[in-house]
């Protein structure tokens, strides 16, 4: 009886202590500047904002030839994990019109108000948030 009390009290510390690393969080509310390293070596820009699980992002790259129907558009986000040691959203670019395409962004923290990551399927992106507005 010992055996299964002891075994019973670990896996309950166990599971609490995980549950406690993955508990989701609202730190990353806020404005994000978003900066994409293209694996074809082009930058682009966006404009992110985060609220509540949810939000948007504003490509702010000049339209071209290619991607006239998604610059300067923004994009509803969601996000589908957020803890301390990581931040996972999607970008909805098909929502808005068929030729923008989904985006999946994963990113870490790597600074007090800096996130580094990948961009599925673009490459790199680096989001530094933004100074929040004095009162």
């Amino acid at each position: 009886m010992r055996r299964v009390t002891t075994a019973l009290a670990i896996g309950c510390l166990w599971s609490i202590q995980a549950s406690a690393q993955t508990e989701s969080t609202v730190e990353y509310d806020g404005k994000w500047s978003a900066v994409i390293q293209r694996d074809d070596g082009s930058r682009q820009s966006a404009r992110v904002v985060i609220a509540q699980f949810a939000g948007t992002w504003q490509d702010q790259t000049r339209p071209n030839n290619t991607n006239k129907a998604c610059a300067g558009k923004a994009f509803p986000i969601t996000i589908q994990e957020s803890t301390s040691s990581e931040l996972a959203l999607m970008v909805w670019g098909s929502s808005i019109a068929p030729a923008c395409p989904d985006l999946k962004v994963d990113l870490k923290p790597v600074g007090d108000k800096v996130l580094e990551g990948s961009i599925a399927p673009l490459g790199q992106v680096r989001l530094t948030k933004s100074p929040s507005a004095k009162k």
